[in-house]
């Protein structure tokens, strides 16, 4: 396990991952990751209540962009 990875402030709405250097905002040099593997989208998600109020909350999303290997998550 490497500890020596820095935490990445979150500030935009979506972050590409992938292996191109010039348009990864997720950089991975790995063999099994293509250019342009996935991409993580945070979504503002409204639900309402038993009370007739709104609470909001921002989910995270991923998508594989037709990757060589898939994109898992949890296995």
């Amino acid at each position: 396990i490497n500890r020596n990875i820095e935490p990445i402030d979150l500030v935009n709405s979506c972050y590409l991952i992938g292996k191109d250097e010039r348009i990864s905002d997720i950089l991975c040099l790995n063999p099994s990751i293509s250019r342009q593997h996935a991409v993580i989208q945070f979504r503002l998600i409204s639900k309402m209540n038993i009370e007739g109020d709104y609470s909001e909350i921002v989910k995270p999303y991923i998508m594989d962009l037709d990757s060589t290997n898939g994109t898992f998550l949890n296995d």
